[in-house]
């Protein structure tokens, strides 16, 4: 009696594979029940620019992506009271929570926040290298040179994709922010709304940066965009991480771009190197630009 649960999965798949076999009995070699549409309508929206193209080309990603960054925060937001509850209770939880954090004069929500934060800070950094290996797929994959052979300046084109994916960075930092408001506001946390959404739009400075760096190998070393962009947000994490347990050289910390943004809302955002971290990545952005249209198209 014990095996009596596989009587309905045994039966399901004897009459799955005999409905298959009497299928396949009454269509033809290559034919399906449910036959193929080999021709589609032509949808010609957002086609006019070489900036619509490319908001309809990105689309399905980049909302899919905020999505996930509004999903995350909002679960880390759910999940800020019970944590908190089971780190208090934890001397040594609660010790290490603020060693993630880089804070120690901190509440356990706070910390745990700005961890979750820090979270958020390299899945956004996913989505710029992400968006930038995409630029670098359209000249690979040769879609360019449909553009170029018309008169679309090279510039013109490039800093349209810059510009979309700074425009959801910037985006993804307020529903980071708010996705984690909405959840905490009934928790009682004594966490402020302007602190929230500071915490969320403290996140699109390394991004930013990670754009300007795969800009940058864009222009330069097209065939290393990807690996440049991704190699940013790898050794960015590594160093966080190492340095969080033992004492690393100095030199070495700055050259993680997650060194130089605070764990907001368990400290607060530094908007002057902020800025500066910004306007790095911009001005990395503008060399790889210089050197993108002074340079030949290379496809893979």
């Amino acid at each position: 009696s014990k095996y009596i649960w596989l009587v309905p999965r045994v039966t399901l798949t004897i009459l799955l594979c005999l409905l298959a076999i009497w299928l396949s009995g009454r269509r033809d070699l290559g034919d399906s029940v449910f036959a193929d549409n080999d021709t589609a309508k032509p949808h010609y929206k957002l086609l006019g620019s070489p900036m619509s193209m490319a908001v309809r080309l990105t689309r399905g990603a980049s909302i899919a992506w905020l999505i996930g960054v509004a999903v995350v925060a909002y679960a880390f937001g759910v999940l800020t009271k019970a944590v908190v509850t089971a780190f208090n209770q934890s001397a040594s939880l609660e010790k290490a929570l603020k060693s993630l954090a880089h804070a120690s004069q901190v509440t356990a929500a706070t910390s745990f926040l700005g961890v979750a934060f820090f979270l958020i800070m390299l899945l956004v950094m996913s989505y710029t290298a992400n968006g930038v290996g995409s630029i670098r797929e359209d000249e690979a994959e040769g879609y360019l040179d449909n553009l170029l052979v018309r008169s679309v300046a090279r510039l013109q084109w490039l800093w349209g994709r810059i510009a979309l994916i700074a425009t959801v960075i910037l985006i993804a930092g307020l529903l980071a922010g708010l996705s984690t408001w909405v959840s905490i506001v009934s928790q009682h946390l004594g966490i402020t709304f302007g602190s929230i959404m500071q915490s969320g739009l403290n996140v699109v400075a390394p991004a930013i940066f990670t754009l300007g760096v795969g800009v940058l190998f864009l222009g330069i070393l097209p065939r290393l965009t990807t690996i440049a962009a991704f190699g940013v947000i790898a050794w960015s994490f590594l160093i966080s991480m190492v340095s969080s347990g033992i004492t690393v050289n100095h030199w070495i910390q700055d050259t993680s771009v997650l060194q130089h943004v605070t764990l907001a809302p368990a400290v607060n955002p530094d908007w002057r190197t902020n800025t500066v971290v910004i306007v790095l990545g911009i001005a990395l952005c503008v060399v790889g630009s210089i050197a993108f249209n002074s340079r030949d198209l290379e496809s893979e």
